[in-house]
């Protein structure tokens, strides 16, 4: 893909993670899947940690508006994957301090329990 694996210069921003959020608000959730794990992978590997823990947070939004939706023909095991994605961020989140993105994350779970 021409523009994955990259970082874009002027935001501190993962290409993939980009492309990854614009598929999921369109609705294309493969292409979304492959460019958040695309994300996931380059950020891991190049240790951007900050980027890495908003790319899982996006990522597990993506899972969790598909299994919300009664239309949609998901596969079973969104929830538990967006959970995943969730942990993972927020370990990176605590131990960086990034306190809105904790916040957000820990606010979307509160309303997955109600």
């Amino acid at each position: 893909m021409p523009f994955s694996g990259g970082i874009e210069p002027n935001s501190i921003c993962s290409i993939d993670h980009m492309l990854g959020a614009v598929s999921a608000l369109t609705g294309d959730t493969d292409e979304a899947t492959t460019r958040f794990e695309d994300a996931i992978q380059f950020l891991r590997g190049a240790g951007y940690r900050p980027e890495l823990a908003w790319t899982c947070s996006d990522y597990a939004e993506m899972f969790l508006d598909r299994a919300a939706d009664p239309s949609s023909a998901s596969g079973s095991g969104d929830r538990e994957r967006a959970i995943e994605l969730q942990d993972e961020a927020l370990a990176i989140t605590q131990e960086l301090g990034m306190r809105p993105l904790t916040e957000r994350i820990l606010a979307r779970r509160e309303i997955l329990r109600s």
